[in-house]
């Protein structure tokens, strides 16, 4: 009976659970854990290893008391405002832990399917706090771990604890240190990119608006294939190393034997040695990005070529006087809704990413390059310093503090031996090694002296690189002019869809206000013990969100500028769709809309003037 409820529930709450459950039901009549009765009568559960030797999940005596026990040991649990179960086992630790929290929420992960039937067969989900339950995830394989890791991350921005049953680190081990660590890495990339979210989702809107003219008046880096195809290209970014190279990478410079593209504050140093780039790239959208270029622009020496970034800080874009080329940003839904060529052709997109580096290498292996050699790409600290001698950022130290030491990581270095580096130093390195790892074609060469060994690059220090591969001149200085034939992007589509986008803005701003009257009604309804009226205004409040949702301005500028508000309601959407109670559910709806669509209402404020502005200038043609 308690198996066929559990089974309903699923079927209702998670179908794609139950669909799983029931598609590997053989595997609960083999499964080889086996349900005893504990001495104080409960349930336990015991498995036979391969050694012979019986080991349980549960205590043989009480498991009840020792799951009790367990969880008053967990510390910190006001702290956190969801719940990672890692083992469900029969739940006991799960059941007492919920009794004390039943308003948190919680999510289950068990990896051996066959403790999940032992478990649907002895307790009941019920026993649970059913609307605080986010999510069930079963392993059937070992492939199975970052998938499902991933979708959880994907829908959480909370705090989360995890929490795993200490038998199941015992009897799983190597499943459980496997997991762990991926955890640790998903989840932690997850608060980075939340974090990310929170400080640019409306630059990275704003930046796409105020940068449209200079996007449709330049040429797209993609463009210049013809000048890099083959060609070898030094990357210089601004480690600590960097300084120890600079000799080499004016020889380079002199004769011309590669391109040398510059990431980051590096441009400062090189600038300063007296080396001008063959391009200097940028694509960070807070408002300080302008900094990297300031002192060069105040010194009148922003004479070398800028690829910018579409959604990168306006203010760079506007103030820097040299040559500018473009490359559209994943975060620019704006430039690819209205960018087409004139021979129908879509411009391609660059993937935004952790650092300008790996932009920028993406951005050489769509232009074919033969070879990229990284210079100052320590990714680790080196002689007390992070950064090369001379490059000062406001929100970080340049050199090592006391706080950086006691929080520094451990990695390998390109000579074999160990550095220190910071997290997140460590988080850009995994993404550049995984970046590194599906490339065809193209060879990362890591000349980085005393930096971080990347694996995939192999380590070869830039004189050997000198001396080996770059003996003839390569680089054509003029790369940059546009010429005659470039590919231009279509006037007349840009045209097209500012007119359709004009038109869902006046659309648009009609129903944010119909929307916000509703919830104002239902607010006034709620006073009443008028439940029909209630229901038939929450369907007509649905039936606005919906054409709010269906609108293109919404999709092209709003949608962006609230990614964590909109993910915070999908957590709770659940919640509001399964409440029975009017009332409550009337509550539910004003306190997570309500706040949506103010904030919505305000970010049209702050996109109206520019995009009135670029309409303009587009629709008469300037």
């Amino acid at each position: 009976m308690i198996r066929a409820d559990n089974l309903e529930i699923l079927n209702i709450r998670f179908p794609m659970i139950y669909k799983l459950v029931k598609d590997h039901e053989a595997i609960s009549y083999r499964t080889p854990y086996v349900l005893e009765k504990s001495r104080r009568g409960d349930p336990t559960l015991s498995v036979r290893r391969e050694d012979d030797e019986t080991v349980y999940l549960h205590s043989k005596y009480d498991p009840v008391q020792e799951a009790e026990r367990f969880v008053s040991q967990l510390q910190d649990t006001n702290e956190y405002e969801h719940f990672f179960f890692y083992g469900i086992g029969l739940g006991y630790h799960i059941q007492a832990l919920m009794k004390m929290y039943p308003q948190k929420r919680f999510t289950l992960y068990e990896p051996e399917l066959g403790i999940f039937y032992r478990y649907l067969e002895t307790h009941s989900l019920n026993n649970l706090p059913q609307k605080q339950l986010s999510g069930i995830y079963l392993e059937t394989t070992s492939d199975d771990r970052r998938r499902l890791l991933n979708d959880f991350a994907q829908r959480i921005n909370e705090r989360v604890l995890f929490i795993s049953l200490p038998s199941y680190e015992r009897i799983f081990y190597s499943k459980f240190k496997d997991f762990s660590k991926k955890f640790t890495q998903i989840i932690s990339a997850r608060k980075m990119e939340l974090n990310v979210n929170s400080a640019f989702e409306k630059r990275w809107t704003l930046n796409s608006l105020y940068n449209f003219q200079n996007v449709i008046c330049t040429q797209n880096i993609l463009e210049k294939m013809e000048y890099f195809a083959n060609c070898p290209i030094i990357l210089v970014s601004a480690g600590p190393s960097l300084n120890q190279d600079l000799p080499r990478i004016a020889e380079i410079k002199e004769k011309g034997s590669a391109y040398i593209f510059s990431v980051g504050s590096a441009v400062n140093t090189l600038v300063k040695y007296g080396i001008i780039p063959d391009a200097a790239c940028a694509y960070v959208p807070s408002h300080t990005s302008i900094n990297v270029f300031k002192q060069i622009i105040e010194d009148g020496q922003d004479t070398f070529p800028l690829i910018f970034g579409s959604s990168v800080g306006y203010e760079v874009v506007r103030r820097f006087k040299g040559p500018k080329l473009h490359m559209i940003i994943s975060q620019d839904a704006f430039a690819q809704y209205c960018l087409r060529y004139s021979d129908g052709t879509v411009p391609g997109v660059i993937n935004d990413t952790s650092t300008i580096a790996l932009v920028t290498l993406q951005v050489l292996y769509r232009l074919g390059c033969k070879f990229v050699v990284l210079v100052g790409q320590n990714l680790a600290y080196l002689n007390e310093m992070v950064y090369a001698d001379g490059i000062r950022y406001s929100h970080i130290s340049s050199v090592v503090t006391e706080s950086m030491r006691e929080t520094a990581l451990t990695v390998e270095d390109v000579y074999g031996g160990q550095v220190n580096t910071s997290k997140s130093f460590n988080n850009m390195r995994l993404q550049m090694e995984n970046f590194i790892k599906g490339l065809n074609g193209m060879t990362i060469i890591n000349s980085t002296k005393g930096g971080a060994k990347i694996r995939g690059a192999e380590f070869i220090p830039l004189e050997e690189v000198i001396a080996t591969r770059l003996r003839e001149k390569v680089v054509d200085s003029k790369w940059y002019l546009s010429p005659d034939g470039a590919k231009r992007y279509d006037r007349n589509y840009i045209m097209g869809c500012f007119k359709r986008l004009s038109q869902s803005r006046i659309k648009l701003e009609d129903d944010l206000k119909k929307a916000n009257n509703a919830l104002k009604t239902l607010e006034e309804l709620s006073k009443t013990q008028n439940e029909k009226q209630l229901e038939l205004t929450i369907q007509s409040f649905d039936r606005i969100m919906k054409r709010i949702t269906e609108n293109e301005f919404y999709h092209i500028f709003l949608m962006p500028m609230e990614r964590i508000a909109f993910e915070f309601l999908s957590i709770n959407i659940s919640d509001i769709r399964f409440e029975t109670d009017i009332k409550k559910k009337v509550r539910l709806v004003i306190v997570h809309f309500g706040k949506l669509i103010s904030n919505l209402k305000k970010d049209l404020e702050l996109v109206d003037p520019v995009f009135m502005s670029n309409s303009k200038t587009v629709l008469d043609g300037v």
